[in-house]
């Protein structure tokens, strides 16, 4: 998160590697692993958001609640995310009030 490099950093998107490779090893020691572009996301657990623990306290609980809830749609599948500019506009226009 380079949290350190500026007070108004307050949070980051997250890739954990680690987790990708985990998955990716434990693919091939199963026999499962194809080759080829492999997709991560919140359902596998390879991504997130991560709060700068120096400025945490400077995001309002109810946008955690928000991101939170947007995160749980998501991986219900009742939400998409957005893949085009319009489709962006559409959620920005529905969530992000």
């Amino acid at each position: 998160g380079q949290f350190d490099l500026s007070d108004s950093i307050l949070a980051s998107q997250v890739k954990y590697g680690g987790v990708m490779m985990y998955n990716a090893c434990m693919k091939y020691m199963e026999g499962t692993l194809e080759g080829g572009s492999i997709e991560v996301g919140l359902e596998d657990g390879s991504v997130g958001i991560k709060y700068n623990p120096l400025n945490e306290d400077k995001v309002p609980q109810e946008i955690k609640d928000q991101i939170a809830e947007l995160e749980e749609k998501l991986l219900s599948g009742e939400l998409t995310a957005p893949a085009t500019e319009d489709e962006y506009n559409e959620f920005a226009n529905t969530y992000l009030k």
